[in-house]
């Protein structure tokens, strides 16, 4: 706030400029290691981060569908962005599902594997069946259009 919104725009942009990096990033990562990948739903930004809302300590959620082990995602993460990554599980109201999660430069990023017989519906938070926003790459370039 001291720097003025100038400064709140800047660091949005930056942060929205990270979040379409990562989602390509894992676009591509599944053309290569995901033989279904054209079959399925492309990786989606959920939550507040969908309309570029960031706090001081923004995290953005993604959800992916895939069959692909997390290991071989967090891999591939921590080779194109020289992050060190974390897999792990979390318990959602379909069970525990398997997530990545790293430091951005703007960040926190939080990768929700979702296998792909899993009943799980896209419009709906995973923890209490909210209904919740979400974004994918192409969504994100139209509602959030860069210079």
């Amino acid at each position: 706030s001291e720097r003025g919104a100038a400064s709140r725009e800047q660091r949005i942009d930056a942060t929205v400029d990270e979040m379409l990096e990562v989602l390509a990033l894992l676009e591509e990562a599944l053309v290569v290691l995901d033989r279904d990948a054209p079959d399925r739903p492309a990786p989606r930004v959920y939550g507040r981060a969908a309309r570029a809302q960031f706090d001081l300590d923004p995290s953005v959620r993604i959800r992916l569908v895939t069959e692909v082990p997390p290991h071989l995602l967090a891999q591939a993460i921590t080779d194109a962005r020289k992050v060190e990554t974390e897999v792990h599980s979390v318990a959602t109201r379909f069970g525990r599902l398997d997530e990545i999660s790293f430091p951005g430069t703007h960040a926190n990023y939080r990768i929700t594997r979702i296998p792909p017989r899993a009943r799980i519906d896209p419009t709906r938070d995973l923890h209490g069946g909210a209904p919740i926003e979400s974004a994918d790459y192409q969504e994100l370039l139209r509602r959030m259009p860069r210079p």
